[in-house]
């Protein structure tokens, strides 16, 4: 069943919830309705069924997940324009200067399980911070990105077909990219002459629109040409 707060215009680049989320997150929402900060344990008493819900379809550690799509559900669903926040169900929020609905600040990840989460976390820091393996000869792999970056490019030039899998590759390295990015999202313009500007799709910006200068390993110049080359030839509008 698809709901009306989970059509793409309120969503943008981010997925909705799948199908099973969708349904507990609309149950949710409609068990919200009309409760207001006076009935905090009414709330409380959602937020731990909630959590039950989640947690019988995905792990701990990525329940976090489920509570954040939640959010943005309630956010949408009592909005301003939609006539469900007032001043009763609503609070202050303390950065974004605006008003949410209660629920948004009541129900979240259970304390417990945050604080297991980022045990975890520091886990995994720690064994990164312990476990680094450096690399030997960084400029010979910087050599080989520009070695098949310029030969895409002079075949390119040249009539020839220029692989957009060494384009991708390369463009990756040399621009320090995901692939994600050079393949589809990333929108890169001129800067300097060892830099360019990421003025759209970058990875994890939770929907905010964000520019970057990037450092580019070799002329900016040789890179972008690259990576229009490679949005000609590699066609991810599907």
């Amino acid at each position: 069943m698809t709901y009306e707060w989970t059509q793409e215009p309120y969503w943008g680049k981010q997925k909705p919830p799948v199908t099973w989320e969708a349904q507990v997150i609309n149950d949710t929402l409609l068990a919200l309705e009309g409760l207001t900060r006076q009935q905090e344990d009414e709330i409380e008493k959602i937020a731990k069924q909630v959590s039950e819900k989640f947690l019988e379809r995905v792990s701990p550690a990525s329940v976090k997940n489920c509570f954040s799509r939640l959010h943005k559900a309630i956010r949408i669903y009592f909005s301003d324009s939609s006539g469900r926040l007032t001043p009763d169900n609503s609070y202050s929020h303390p950065t974004r200067q605006t008003r949410e609905h209660i629920g948004c600040l009541l129900i979240d990840t259970p304390d417990e399980i945050k604080a297991a989460n980022q045990g975890l976390q520091r886990q995994a820091l720690d064994w990164k911070q312990h476990n680094v393996t450096p690399i030997n000869n960084p400029d010979a792999i910087v050599a080989k990105g520009r070695e098949m970056l310029e030969t895409a490019l002079v075949h390119h030039r040249g009539g020839e077909f220029a692989s957009y899998l060494d384009l991708s590759v390369s463009l990756a390295l040399l621009a320090g990219l995901r692939a994600g990015e050079i393949l589809r999202d990333a929108v890169l313009q001129p800067s300097s002459d060892y830099t360019v500007m990421l003025v759209e799709g970058q990875a994890k910006t939770r929907g905010q629109q964000r520019i970057y200068e990037m450092p580019t390993l070799i002329e900016a110049s040789n890179v972008l040409e690259g990576y229009q080359i490679l949005r000609e030839t590699f066609k991810t509008s599907d």
